[in-house]
């Protein structure tokens, strides 16, 4: 397993399995786009109409657009089938790129952070602040493990905002891919999928 960084320099966040998507705020229009330029506004209108009702300057914020199960965990599948789903969608957001004409990128991600959660004590329903600690990772590790999520991102609480490129000040490990399989129907083999009643998802076999 890749080793996360760890020290006083590190911070953690968990990782949210969705899509990545950048909020722009301008008065009371807003608009969310993929990190490839694609529009999600008319797909996820009532994340769009949160971030209209902000009220909190112009923004340009950074974050992921998330399906959670009945646990509140994020739940890809449910994201994809977000048509017939009736789980609540919600956009974990983790980063201000540009808050009321300043460029913010340039600025360490500590003080990015501050102003972060300082909008973020007002976001409303679908917009929520991926939650951030700052602790031994080990311990981190397990309870994320225990919890079925999917991941820790290690960020350098001094770095700036880097685009265009990979950066190590920001590290990711998926532990729900460590050694994961998902049984597919296979009736020739006398094997079929099946749901598990307390997580909803296909079963997996996780092979250590």
């Amino acid at each position: 397993m890749a080793k996360l960084p760890e020290g006083r320099d590190w911070v953690y966040e968990i990782k949210q399995d969705g899509y990545r998507a950048i909020a722009l705020i301008e008065a009371s229009s807003a608009m969310l786009y993929s990190m490839s330029g694609q529009d999600y506004s008319s797909q996820f209108r009532q994340i769009v109409f949160a971030l209209q009702t902000l009220r909190r300057g112009n923004l340009v914020l950074d974050g992921e657009i998330v399906a959670l199960d009945q646990n509140g965990r994020a739940n890809f599948q449910e994201l994809q089938n977000r048509r017939t789903s009736r789980q609540p969608i919600v956009y974990y957001v983790f980063d201000v790129l540009h808050q009321k004409g300043r460029d913010t990128m340039g600025l360490p991600l500590e003080e990015r952070r501050k102003m972060l959660d300082a909008v973020g004590a007002h976001f409303p329903g679908p917009l929520r602040v991926n939650p951030q600690f700052r602790t031994k990772l080990g311990p981190l590790i397990q309870e994320v493990k225990s919890l079925g999520l999917e991941g820790v991102v290690a960020k350098r609480s001094n770095s700036i905002y880097i685009t265009g490129k990979e950066s190590d000040a920001w590290q990711k490990h998926r532990f729900n891919l460590e050694a994961e399989f998902v049984i597919g129907a296979m009736s020739r083999m006398g094997i079929t999928s099946r749901r598990s009643s307390s997580e909803s998802t296909e079963e997996k076999i996780c092979i250590t």
